[in-house]
């Protein structure tokens, strides 16, 4: 398709949504700018279970992240409607250079889609492919790139905008703009994902707007979802309790998003460690203020241990005043090859 023709179709059939971009809620001219009547897709993915989980890493980590990846949104939305380079970010220059060199023909940015009047999204890049076929596109900046999340985001948007526009959208794509900690440089990479039948998209989101006109719960949508698409676990990556593997990040994104995962799980065990810590020491202080010798519960036993004093045997001096007897007491043993894992400190 031409681009001409494919604008003239997109202006025809412009959705009657805004977005408010402090506010993140869509919105007609009949609404006021902060009524929450329609739902966005990022919610309906979030409410479902789908949504990454970023509460094990440090939150001002997660701000800075989300800026970034806003400006980089709007420095590429310059480009691609006004041709021009403009720095919203200290970074972002970087990252749009390497957005250029992907060479995208794009039609369209933020383009708001709407289904009937219970869903809105927008949608990052319509692209025109080389053989004029039409595909859509999202743009991340995270250091892993969440497959799972990113197939049902855009296989969302592209079902809406087929509904809307009668278009027929060939693939859907993540743009993954990050930094690539060998090259030690920013890189772009245009990655195909799988997109989700339209039917079950369809049987998603009906299902989703009947259930929520019921006041029922939705969050076991997403488990029954990914089943049907043959997923084994939620696109929820970022939550421990279904970390991927190193092989499986290795095989399917990158070194950096496999270090990245790991310094999650290595937060997040301290996050987990110091909160058990914290939450011991108030059961400890509630088992003595009680006088609770011991707790049973669901397979586990709580024992209220008193403070004593105890012998410890001081090898360190032994060996120094008696080393020939402390040789003849140690024997050779063996230890299996590991992975050693220390934290920098911050400049």
């Amino acid at each position: 398709m031409k681009e001409k023709q494919l604008n003239m179709i997109l202006d025809d059939n412009k959705s009657s949504f805004k977005l408010n971009k402090e506010t993140h809620v869509y919105y007609t001219e009949d609404l006021e700018e902060n009524t929450t009547a329609y739902i966005s897709v990022t919610q309906l993915l979030s409410q479902i279970g789908f949504a990454p989980d970023f509460s094990v890493i440090d939150r001002e980590v997660v701000n800075k992240k989300a800026k970034l990846g806003t400006a980089v949104h709007e420095a590429c939305e310059y480009l691609d409607n006004y041709n021009i380079d403009v720095k919203t970010h200290e970074q972002s220059p970087e990252y749009l250079n390497a957005y250029k060199e992907l060479n995208l023909w794009t039609a369209r940015s933020e383009y708001i889609v709407n289904y009937k009047d219970w869903i809105a999204g927008s949608i990052d890049k319509i692209i025109i492919n080389p053989d004029e076929t039409i595909s859509i596109a999202d743009i991340k900046c995270t250091a892993a790139l969440n497959r799972k999340y990113v197939q049902w985001q855009t296989s969302l948007l592209a079902y809406m905008l087929e509904e809307q526009t009668g278009l027929e959208i060939e693939s859907v794509y993540a743009i993954h703009i990050r930094k690539d900690q060998q090259k030690g440089c920013i890189v772009a990479s245009k990655i195909l994902l799988q997109r989700v039948p339209r039917e079950i998209i369809k049987d998603l989101i009906h299902e989703f707007v009947d259930l929520k006109a019921q006041n029922l719960p939705v969050s076991d949508l997403g488990e029954k979802y990914a089943k049907k698409l043959g997923q084994t676990s939620l696109p929820a990556v970022a939550q421990l309790q279904h970390p991927y593997s190193f092989r499986e990040l290795i095989e399917n994104s990158s070194l950096d998003a496999a270090m990245f995962q790991l310094n999650k799980l290595v937060n997040g065990i301290q996050k987990l460690e110091d909160i058990k810590k914290q939450f011991l020491g108030e059961l400890e202080e509630y088992m003595n203020r009680n006088e609770i010798d011991k707790i049973q519960f669901h397979g586990i036993t709580a024992t209220a241990c008193p403070a004593i004093d105890y012998q410890q045997f001081d090898s360190k001096s032994f060996k120094a005043d008696y080393p020939d007897l402390y040789e003849d007491y140690c024997t050779m043993k063996s230890r299996a090859g590991y992975v050693k894992i220390t934290k920098q400190k911050s400049k």
